[in-house]
């Protein structure tokens, strides 16, 4: 029999068409997706939080979302899995598919062992996985593309999008959010100069997994699918939309450069093309001896058997500049999104100084930029400087915490301003204010919408935690968050809400809610919630 110009073993021909068969019907429409997943809400889940020995049986932080008020997060002694659907198990608690489970009855038959046909078969099976999962992607591809936007009238005249991303990273590395002269970061600052600052812009999370999965999703963290105990938790599943499936389906090109931190590749959630790291299969490293670009991985010569000749952040940069050269031939609107991250740079290794490391990422940031400020693009490019994640508290032993965060409280849990307040600035000209800053409350959740209506894009998720900020950026009334919301399990089940000037933190293995006014006391240094009750009473749902 022969497959795609492959000579296949009979055995294995019948593996396959066994698997055709059963896969045939697995494939979902869009729409159909989209509305199972709908259905899949925090508000369908309950929430395990007794096991820290706190007292939570009479009521909870919420709601967490503006679009469902109130909300509850159910009662700690109720069973979280009761009520999750199954497509909210880890993909790594899934029983394995069709040929996994061949490849596993192949390798361990003695029958296939003995007739010297095992290893042939076990080849083919995993050609045949490759030409499914490949096959599959084909597919889903075809189907979006017969749904996808054409770019007329208002749409037409929509920006380029560049979101620039920085994992770990605080309000104090960039000079421009600090009251010191001290230009330590030039290109961000210029950037800053000629943009508007959101200084009160936060991660989705301390955690930079989970704050990767609230950015691409426009959700919380508590609205991630599954138990919250299972260690996947924040893993993209195939239904989700994310924030490049919105803009492609709007008719945006689509890119990602830099390093990403998802099982499956950028390529099968929205994104074209993309270059760069998986953080699951190799190491983040400054010189790497492997990249990935599009769904193959690349050996770099270079880099090969210890060189160090090629630098991660010099190839990733070049990569950004040739994905927006390339769109811009075509005259199609694009997305891209670089991700960085310290480890990407030179001054990284070793018992690295942070100061050094922001250095070289303002100097790499500011390359992509300068290339598209001395291009036609300049006047129709917005561009987006975001903290992913803020520094984590261990990695303070070596400088200044209070420098990093702005003065800003660290905790062990993740849930204090310093863990989560990140720098965000965006340069729009003509639409966003030069030198402006904005006092206006935001978070990683918000770029999606933001971005969904910058693109004019006609589809748009229907459940998202963000609120487009697009409105202060034109100089508009601006809706507001209810609420910011933040859930953790760093050292036990914590949450944490912010809600205007006020910021509620029921910290893990802790019965009572800390209150702080953060427009009065930022660094979180006073708890209000004795003489506060009222407040408090605005953040809590409580439970008959």
């Amino acid at each position: 029999m022969i497959l795609t110009g492959r000579i296949f073993h009979p055995a294995a021909a019948v593996c396959l068409l066994m698997l055709a068969c059963c896969s045939s019907g697995c494939q979902q429409a869009p729409e159909q997706a989209q509305a199972e997943s709908s259905t899949d809400t925090a508000s369908d889940r309950t929430a395990d939080a007794g096991d820290d020995g706190a007292a939570s049986g009479s009521w909870e932080i919420g709601p967490i979302s503006p679009d469902e008020l109130p909300l509850r997060i159910p009662a700690a002694d109720q069973d979280s899995a009761a009520d999750a659907s199954p497509d909210d198990v880890d993909a790594d608690s899934r029983a394995p598919g069709l040929i996994d489970t061949l490849r596993a009855t192949v390798a361990d038959s003695p029958i296939f062992e003995e007739s010297g046909v095992q290893e042939e078969l076990l080849e083919n099976l995993t050609f045949g996985q490759d030409a499914l999962t490949r096959i599959k992607r084909e597919n889903r591809h075809a189907m979006r593309e017969a749904n996808r936007q054409l770019r007329v009238g208002a749409a037409a005249r929509s920006p380029n999008i560049v979101l620039i991303t920085i994992e770990r990273i605080g309000l104090g590395d960039l000079s421009c959010f600090r009251d010191e002269s001290e230009e330590a970061t030039p290109h961000l600052d210029g950037l800053a100069a000629r943009g508007t600052r959101f200084p009160n812009f936060y991660a989705g999370s301390a955690d930079p997994q989970a704050a990767r999965w609230c950015l691409l999703t426009g959700l919380n963290t508590g609205h991630a699918p599954g138990d919250r105990e299972q260690s996947g938790r924040y893993t993209l599943r195939q239904e989700q939309q994310t924030i490049a499936d919105v803009l492609w389906t709007a008719g945006y090109s689509t890119g990602f450069v830099g390093v990403w931190k998802e099982r499956s590749l950028p390529i099968d959630h929205g994104f074209d093309e993309w270059a760069g790291i998986v953080e699951n299969v190799n190491p983040v490293t400054p010189y790497p001896e492997h990249i990935f670009i599009d769904a193959s991985r690349a050996k770099l010569a270079a880099n090969a058997d210890g060189g160090r000749e090629l630098l991660a952040a010099d190839f990733l940069v070049e990569e950004g500049i040739s994905f927006i050269a390339r769109r811009a031939a075509e005259r199609r609107q694009f997305f891209l999104h670089l991700a960085l991250c310290p480890e990407l740079t030179a001054a990284s290794e070793g018992q690295a100084d942070p100061r050094l490391v922001v250095a070289e990422l303002d100097s790499m940031i500011g390359r992509l930029t300068d290339w598209i400020d001395s291009s036609p693009l300049a006047s129709r490019t917005c561009i987006v400087l975001a903290g992913e994640s803020a520094p984590p508290s261990d990695e303070f032993d070596q400088w200044d915490a209070s420098s990093r965060t702005r003065g800003l409280k660290c905790s062990a849990d993740g849930l204090s301003e310093g863990n989560l307040r990140v720098p965000l600035v965006v340069v729009w000209p003509g639409r966003a204010p030069a030198g402006g800053e904005s006092d206006h409350v935001c978070g990683v959740w918000d770029l999606l919408p933001t971005f969904s209506e910058l693109a004019v894009a006609q589809r748009r998720p229907e459940r998202v935690d963000g609120v487009s900020f697009a409105a202060s950026l034109a100089g508009r009334t601006q809706r507001e968050h209810a609420l910011l919301y933040w859930e953790t399990r760093q050292g036990g089940f914590g949450q944490a809400v912010r809600k205007g000037r006020w910021k509620g933190i029921r910290a893990p293995g802790h019965s009572s809610l800390a209150l702080f006014d953060l427009l009065e006391d930022p660094a979180e240094q006073t708890d209000l919630s004795e003489t506060r009750p009222d407040v408090v009473e605005q953040l809590v749902v409580r439970r008959n």
